[in-house]
């Protein structure tokens, strides 16, 4: 009850605020300082390793996102998604004789979004680009599709490395 009432109140007075305010002046935005810059990320040359995650289980219905905590956080939307494929940004499956790393990722990995199931099996490495340029590789260790859309296994290791702008 006061918190409906608070909220009542609280809006007409800043509607009456904004009313009274139509006849004045508008003021010019305040011009950028250096306080009021907000901080970034520090920026990494592309190629630096950015982390290594070993034994991540990433179970069917469930997402990645690699720039936040791989290995505990899981998301709706992520970098890397496990439905009734496994899509992300960009994607692709290696060779069986190639040996993943950045380069072989940066320069191997296609346009494709997503991948068969049928591709993707326990020994196989798998590239990925997200959206903001991190360039990971997954080792598959156990991958297992399930019956039902919410069952299902995914565990890997997952190198990933500043890509490039």
């Amino acid at each position: 009850m006061y918190v409906r009432l608070y909220t009542v109140v609280g809006s007409l007075v800043l509607l009456v605020g904004m009313c009274s305010c139509g006849n004045q002046e508008k003021a010019a935005p305040p011009s950028p300082t250096a306080t009021t810059v907000s901080p970034s990320k520090p920026k990494r040359a592309p190629g630096t390793q950015v982390g290594h995650y070993t034994n991540i289980t990433l179970s069917r219905s469930y997402s990645l996102r690699f720039d936040d905590d791989p290995v505990n956080k899981r998301s709706v939307d992520g970098d890397l998604m496990f439905r009734q494929d496994i899509s992300a940004h960009r994607i692709s499956v290696l060779p069986a004789d190639v040996r993943g790393g950045y380069r072989v990722c940066q320069n191997r990995t296609g346009r494709s979004r997503w991948l068969d199931f049928e591709s993707v099996t326990a020994g196989r490495s798998i590239c990925v680009i997200t959206e903001s340029g991190l360039v990971g590789l997954l080792e598959v260790r156990k991958f297992k599709t399930g019956i039902v859309m919410d069952r299902g296994i995914l565990r890997f290791d997952l190198t990933l490395w500043q890509g490039e702008p």
